[in-house]
């Protein structure tokens, strides 16, 4: 190793050189790009196939009933734990 790095090294405060380990470790590398942008397209194509689905199965000769079940009731909604005082709500 150059011996001016060295002395550079010995010289940067352990703060400085735990800052830069934390932002090498933050760093995305091009294969971890390529991967999330090619999970983002195919949540989007499936969104769409979704959509579309939904939209053929609303106009079909079950529409009204499935329109029904779309729409959940508040009081069906379990992800909602603040009505849960006394005790007969969802907890998670």
């Amino acid at each position: 190793m150059n011996a001016f790095l060295e002395f550079a090294d010995k010289q940067t405060p352990p703060a400085v050189k735990a800052r830069q380990r934390a932002a090498e470790k933050r760093r995305v590398t091009k294969t971890e790009k390529k991967a999330l942008a090619e999970h983002d397209y195919l949540f989007r194509l499936w969104k769409k196939w979704r959509r579309e689905r939904l939209e053929a199965l609303l106009m079909g000769p079950h529409g009204a009933a499935a329109h029904k079940l779309e729409h959940v009731p508040p009081q069906l909604n379990q992800g909602d734990s603040r009505g849960a005082e006394d005790g007969r709500g969802y907890r998670h």
